[in-house]
């Protein structure tokens, strides 16, 4: 019994020992080798300062700015590389398989770096593998085209997507993203966007509850209103710099079933939503900051 006792205390010890030295070790191997890839491209001198080579704790990636690791695996959970590039550089296109090593990751920040394209057939849906993914911000880059979503479709685990200030003129380029069936939050703000639909036969987007358009211009108010009253979990929409227009049904805010916030702010809109307000019961907060709203327009039907 004793000796049994003995064997289990040795083999206790060695795995504590063996922890210690895996802990001091840091970050895996191949994620620090991806990371120090990754900083040749987000070349911003000021940015990854610390993202080096050299010994045991200068190494350790999970303590490198920008960087934050799984507390017990020391595997990499988010990287921020939002404005990391100098933007003397110019557009380029980015290999998005350099993020494949990071098995665990959960939060990607890529805004503000000039980003145009994806590098061909090394675009986003190489990172579909990736299931913890939640965030992904790709705000303020150069985007133009539904192939970037359609890859982003593959991406069920997204829940937070900024799309914002990027340059998608058309939002059919939306149909893209209907099967992202746990996506919470969209920002899509500031695109040369005039005009939302989805394609017939409705939409997957059932959990989405809180959607961001700023400095848009819809052309078509009545093909909006349709199209987010189709989201059945929406309860927040702000509206910022927007200029809505075209005919609005009188009644047309009541598809909105759980809207409870809504916030208008320097917006535009050819018609006076305030007669329409009245149908929205499940409101409970509304802020309406310098927009406008025209008597006219109105549909009586």
């Amino acid at each position: 019994m004793e000796l049994k006792c003995v064997r289990v205390w040795l083999m206790l010890m060695l795995m504590f020992i063996s922890f210690e030295g895996w802990m001091i070790e840091g970050c895996l191997d191949e994620e620090r080798s991806a990371l120090l890839q990754l900083k040749h491209f987000f070349n911003d001198p000021y940015s990854l300062l610390d993202w080096v080579e050299g010994d045991r704790n200068l190494s350790y990636c999970c303590q490198w700015t920008r960087i934050q690791c799984n507390n017990m695996t020391d595997r990499v959970t988010s990287i921020s590389l939002s404005d990391a590039r100098k933007y003397e550089s110019g557009e380029w296109n980015l290999n998005v398989s350099l993020f494949s090593p990071f098995q665990e990751l959960e939060t990607l920040y890529l805004g503000g770096n000039l980003i145009a394209d994806c590098v061909e057939n090394e675009g986003f849906e190489k990172l579909s593998h990736l299931s913890n993914l939640k965030s992904l911000y790709l705000y303020d880059n150069m985007f133009n085209d539904s192939r970037i979503l359609s890859a982003l479709s593959e991406h069920l685990s997204l829940k937070y997507l900024d799309l914002s200030y990027n340059q998608f003129r058309e939002l059919n380029h939306f149909n893209e993203l209907v099967s992202l069936s746990n996506l919470e939050a969209l920002f899509m703000g500031g695109n040369e966007i005039n005009k939302i639909v989805f394609s017939k036969g409705g939409t997957s987007l059932r959990k989405l509850n809180w959607l961001h358009l700023w400095n848009v211009s819809i052309s078509d108010g009545s093909s909006l209103l349709q199209t987010l009253g189709s989201l059945p979990s929406l309860n927040y929409v702000e509206l910022w710099y927007c200029n809505i227009s075209g005919r609005l049904p009188i009644h047309g805010l009541s598809v909105f079933q759980n809207l409870t916030r809504l916030y208008i702010f320097e917006t535009v809109f050819h018609n006076n939503i305030f007669q329409m307000l009245g149908d929205m019961t499940s409101l409970q907060s509304i802020i309406i900051w310098d927009s406008n709203f025209d008597d006219v327009l109105f549909d009586q039907g």
